[in-house]
Parts: C-alpha cells; sequence; structure tokens
C-alpha cells in the first residue's frame, strides 16, 4: 500500500530535498537554527526599587499591562510615581512575547517569551537597577565573563541604606560576554539550538512544504499500537517469536535493529537493549511495572514520545502479558530483515494520537503507480476492529451486527453503533469509538 508521511520543522528554517528526491530514514529534510525561548519572570520590587515590597493592590495600581498581552523588549509594563513631584520609576519587559501570569502576592510577572522572536543577546542594566555608579558594575557583579549562567541566576547584588538588600538576576540562560563599566550593562549570549527533522521512512519527496519539510511517499505496511513510549527511531526488523523477553535473550545483534517480539518484555531486558544500541522495540504487551522500571519513573500525563529515552518502545496489545495476534505477528515475522520505522508518540486525551509502526519497502522504485486505499470505508460484518476508548479500550474484536439508524445506550445516548465479538462475549459500542485494524 502507498504510505504518505508530513514531515515538519518546529519552526521556521530550510528545506534540504528537492522534490521527486530519493530519500531514506535518517535523511535529513529540513534544519533550523534558533533560540531557546526562555520564560522571564520580572521582580517588580527590584525593577521599581521600592523600599517596602508592594502589596496586591498596589501591583494593581502599577501595572500598565495585564495577563495575556503582547509585550516586545523594553517595553514598560509597570510604572510608578514617587510622591507627587517624585520622579518616575519603571518596569520594562526583558522579552518579546507575552505576559503569561502576574503575581500579586509576590509582585512578579512572568512572561513567556516568543521564540521566534528571541534576541541572541540580551542586555541587563545592572547599575540601574542597583543605583551604583556604571564604573562599579564589575565590583557589584556575581559572575565573570566567560560564565554560563541559567534564567533566575543572580548576576550582581548591592547592600543598599539601612542594609536593603538588591540584587539582579538574569532573565535568561547563556554566557556573560561582556560586563561594561561604562554602560553598567551585563550582556548575555544565548545558544544557538539547531532543529532538524529526517525523513522517517525510505521514500520519494512528493511534495515540499516552505520552510517547513517535505510530504514523502513510501510503499509498504503501517499499523498502529495502543501505547508507546519514546521518540523516533528506524533499523533492521529483527523478531523474536517468545512468550516474555528476558535480559538473557538479548546480544548484541540488536544494535542498530528495531526488535519485535510477539509477547512481553521486561524492564531490565529494554534496559539491555538500550544499553545495546537497540532502535526500537514492539511488542505484544508490557506489565505496567515494567514500563516505571524502564522509564525510571511513573508516566502521569496524557501525552507521551518526549522522555528522556533514546528508544521508543510500541506495545500492540495492552499492558499485562498478551501476545500479540496472529496477523500482526505474521506481518512482523515476514517482514525480518527489511527497515522498520517506528514512533513511540501516544496522546490519549481529546485528538487521540496513537504509536505507529512502519515497514516501508527499501527496494521500491515506483512509488506514484501505487493507488492510495480508499479512506473512511464503513465498517461491515466480519471486519476485525479495535475499541479507541472507552471501558474496553484496547481490545481487539471482529464486527457481527450493524445497527440501522442509532442505538440508545443504557445512559440515554443516541449514536450508530455495531455489535462486537470478544471471545465468548458480545459488546453493542458506539462507531466513532472503533478503529479498523
Amino acid at each position: 500500500m502507498s504510505l504518505r508521511k508530513e514531515r515538519r520543522l518546529p519552526y521556521p528554517g530550510t528545506v534540504l530535498v528537492q522534490e521527486d528526491e530519493r530519500v531514506w530514514p535518517d535523511t535529513v529534510i529540513a534544519r533550523a537554527e534558533y533560540l531557546r525561548g526562555d520564560p522571564v519572570i520580572i521582580s517588580l520590587n527590584q525593577e521599581l526599587g521600592v523600599k517596602e515590597p508592594l502589596t496586591p493592590e498596589q501591583v494593581d495600581e502599577v501595572m500598565v499591562k495585564k495577563a495575556g498581552d503582547r509585550v516586545v523588549g523594553q517595553e514598560i509594563i509597570a510604572r510608578l510615581k514617587l510622591g507627587f513631584f517624585g520622579e518616575v520609576k519603571t518596569a520594562k519587559a526583558r522579552a518579546t512575547g507575552y505576559i503569561e501570569y502576574i503575581s500579586r502576592l509576590q509582585a512578579l510577572v512572568f512572561i513567556r517569551e516568543d521564540a521566534r522572536e528571541a534576541e541572541p543577546l540580551v542586555v541587563i542594566p545592572v547599575a540601574e537597577v542597583l543605583g551604583v555608579p556604571a564604573h562599579d558594575t564589575r565590583h557589584y557583579a556575581r559572575v565573570r565573563e566567560g560564565d554560563q549562567v541559567r534564567a533566575g541566576q543572580p548576576l550582581a547584588a548591592h547592600t543598599g541604606a539601612l542594609f536593603h538588600y538588591k540584587f539582579v538576576s538574569s532573565p535568561v540562560t547563556g554566557e556573560v560576554e561582556k560586563i561594561c563599566g561604562h554602560s553598567g550593562t551585563v550582556t548575555i549570549r544565548r545558544q544557538n539550538l539547531v532543529a532538524e527533522v529526517r525523513a522517517f521512512i525510505s521514500g520519494r519527496v512528493v511534495g515540499l512544504l516552505p520552510g517547513e519539510g517535505a510530504v514523502i511517499e513510501a510503499v509498504g505496511q503501517r499499523f498502529e499500537g495502543v501505547f508507546g513510549v519514546g521518540g523516533e527511531g528506524w533499523g533492521r526488523l529483527e523478531a523474536r517469536s517468545i512468550e516474555g523477553l528476558a535480559p538473557e535473550d538479548i546480544d548484541e545483534r540488536v544494535n542498530g535493529s528495531v526488535l519485535a517480539v510477539a509477547g512481553w518484555v521486561s524492564g531490565d531486558a529494554l534496559i539491555k537493549a538500550l544499553s545495546l544500541g537497540c532502535q526500537g522495540v514492539v511488542c505484544g504487551s508490557l506489565p505496567e511495572a515494567e514500563l516505571v522500571r524502564f522509564l525510571g519513573r511513573e508516566l502521569r500525563v496524557g501525552l507521551t514520545g518526549v522522555e528522556d529515552v533514546a528508544m521508543p518502545v510500541v506495545i500492540t496489545e495492552g499492558f499485562g502479558r498478551v501476545t500479540m495476534r496472529d496477523g500482526l505477528w505474521e506481518l512482523l515475522s515476514s517482514s525480518a530483515g527489511q527497515t522498520a520505522s517506528v514512533c513511540g508518540l501516544t496522546q490519549i486525551r481529546a485528538g487521540a494520537i496513537r504509536p505507529e509502526v512502519i515497514i516501508a519497502d527499501d527496494s521500491q522504485e515506483s512509488y506514484r503507480e501505487v493507488v492510495q486505499p480508499p479512506t473512511g470505508q464503513a465498517l461491515e460484518p466480519g471486519q476485525v476492529v479495535r475499541v479507541d476508548r472507552g471501558p474496553w479500550f484496547g481490545r481487539i474484536g471482529t464486527v457481527t451486527r450493524l445497527f440501522d439508524g442509532v442505538h440508545r445506550f443504557a445512559n440515554g445516548c443516541e449514536e450508530k453503533a455495531v455489535e462486537i465479538q470478544f471471545g465468548q462475549e458480545r459488546r453493542v459500542i458506539a462507531v466513532r469509538n472503533l478503529r479498523a485494524i
């Protein structure tokens, strides 16, 4: 069958391939250099130079911007007038972005920086904030040129009159490039980051996405799992028809390969496979405790794929000790030796995303002659489906009956439904909760 994948950068960049170009899973499709958008915290007490901390009511009075407002670098966000004829003190945004939150109790303003407009150099007016002469900036500095600093780290401090302690913290992460005694500033250079997107599958470029990436077309097989972790990986497919994979069943042959296991896998086996250079694991099931052992922590979010592990793991049936269904295992075992691409990204909330495995035909040259399979095909008796949500999530069954019109469920909802055979039991399930496999 013909498959198409859109490969996009997270930030605008440069597309490095041409239309109709042959690509492989590790081919770099596009690249972007960008600056990380750091969260910037501004202390109103510090910026406005007040002797007594601002009260929540005073914070409301001095703020000229509100939560949700967009600000640009050095734009005034708060203003305080000292007395009727006194000077006016201002607090300025240290970055371009959006005001995420204003803490009235702590007099803090949180700015979510727009990474697309982040400046490589950030200049902090240390002497002005501390109220000291510019030529004394180095004396009060807590850092030196060349030091690496993190956002929130103190750059300079000063004990003023009546032991009033004042300090200036770094709004960003980077390297101290210059401490200037003429202007009284500290300049921080932020590190450029590089984002690359690779083809992920073997195929041809059939469309370009200017500044973002490309569309890759391939011939092969694709299927989804019920749960996965880790990012993306690819390699030669190696199949093991074993009920439970233990560490002693793994050797150096998994280096650079994607390992398919008919049964379940232990956490120690996953750790060993990762240490030997395995590029991905596809298994029938995985006990939850073994997944926690592999990751080193429990998962508490509805989105996976961003874990700090370099090997994706895809579960095809569910948690526990369940063997992979026959049809899928036949596909994997018969494809041993071919290149498999694995993505563990899973989202179990609204807009569900399932982990996927793609086995592309590396020898296929004519991709455009293959006809795309029809999509949105209606369910019919005898069709094998997987329950996509609800109390029977992850279970696989066969459609035995189609209901005319809508079916009224016990909770009063009326929806299009079908009857599904699960082993010896039958259940009526809404069509929107099913996915054909």
